[in-house]
């Protein structure tokens, strides 16, 4: 998946020119409503808002189920959409970008017109569902071996049953229907790792003559932890089938001392300080973090030296939340929940653990 900033020109918001039903607001705010208002993968949902400033540029962005937000915004201008002459305002969300579908649950746009020091004068919020579209697979049999392993591990997906030579389509719905959009913290300012999926297409693979097939799959570090859906449907005959397979992370034992504070923060713009003991002596540390959903992330900021351990094995270290690209922020940290910073000492091997709880804060990205 790609990741990088260009991803925010278009992201799911597509500005359509379509014509604004009337609704009534109130005078001192605005209204923003989804149409329809639950809608499956592959679906598109209109948003409309009234009670807007006229011709006014307005800051927009969404959230996903789990409380992750990310902003719907222009790299130019740090807007997203603008008001037409009577303060009105509609666009089109898709629910499938690219070969992935939004996360199935609660999804909100936020529409903000925000005057001198960011004070918001109008706001709307529209609500929708995005429902399970998957579509049903019969006919054929599809396994994994092994059905049970950690993201340095590889499985073999089995199929047998489809039509001899046709192309097999593959792809994955993410446990429980969501793997949230996270925060990378390895860069000059931390950048967004786009998701809020429910599923991934993976690739095609032909059949033999006896309408089998065999292909491998493995997991990136940042994968959400879980139980998997593999579904797989032959292009020519339809025949299709399903299976699970479940991802962990690895175990890992402590022997260090790490202690995280404040140990709750808000997504955005909120500062962690980590401070450690029982390192060796003056080591270069390898740090990473873990979100609520298992995904895993390096931590090596190029604002601040590299992490190292002191004389007396001591070690500090310090993120702060959300995504930011001066001027403008684009994203909150990621799924709201219990966090969890690891450092190793590249030489000693010694571990420790902090955990911390990002909520969702009160300011708006």
């Amino acid at each position: 998946m790609k990741r990088g900033l260009i991803a925010l020109v278009v992201l799911l918001a597509l500005v359509a020119l379509v014509t604004v039903p009337v609704k009534t607001a109130n005078a001192d705010s605005a209204s923003c409503w989804a149409d329809p208002d639950e809608i499956h993968i592959k679906d598109s949902v209109a948003i409309y808002c009234d009670g807007f400033s006229p011709d006014t540029w307005l800051w927009a962005y969404y959230v996903e189920p789990d409380g992750s937000a990310t902003a719907l915004a222009s790299l130019d201008t740090g807007n997203s959409i603008k008001s037409d002459e009577n303060g009105r305002v509609a666009f089109t969300l898709t629910s499938y970008i690219g070969v992935a579908g939004m996360a199935v649950g609660n999804w909100q746009i936020v529409v903000s017109e925000k005057g001198l020091n960011n004070v918001i004068l109008n706001e709307g919020v529209a609500n929708f569902r995005v429902l399970g579209g998957s579509e049903g697979v019969a006919g054929a049999h599809i396994w994994t071996d092994p059905d049970t392993l950690t993201k340095d591990e590889w499985t073999v997906i089995y199929g047998e049953g489809f039509a001899a030579g046709e192309m097999v389509s593959l792809w994955w719905e993410y446990p429980n229907g969501d793997c949230s959009s996270y925060t990378y913290h390895d860069g000059m300012y931390n950048t967004p790792g786009f998701r809020g999926f429910s599923s991934y297409a993976l690739w095609d693979v032909k059949t033999d003559a006896d309408g089998a097939f065999a292909t491998v799959l493995n997991w990136s570090a940042t994968a959400c932890e879980g139980k998997y859906r593999i579904v797989a449907r032959g292009n020519s005959s339809g025949w299709g089938g399903e299976t699970w397979v479940s991802v962990t992370g690895n175990a890992v034992a402590t022997d260090a001392w790490l202690d995280a504070s404040p140990d709750t923060v808000a997504a955005m713009f909120d500062w962690v300080y980590f401070t450690g003991a029982g390192f060796g002596a003056n080591e270069h540390l390898s740090c990473w973090l873990r979100t609520p959903q298992g995904q895993v992330t390096a931590v090596d900021q190029l604002w601040h030296e590299t992490v190292k351990s002191d004389a007396g094995g001591n070690m500090s270290l310090a993120i702060y939340t959300g995504s930011f690209y001066p001027p403008f922020a684009y994203a909150s940290e990621g799924a709201l929940g219990v966090y969890a910073m690891t450092c190793r000492g590249d030489v000693s091997g010694a571990t420790g653990i902090a955990e911390f709880t990002v909520t969702g804060g009160t300011f708006d990205p």
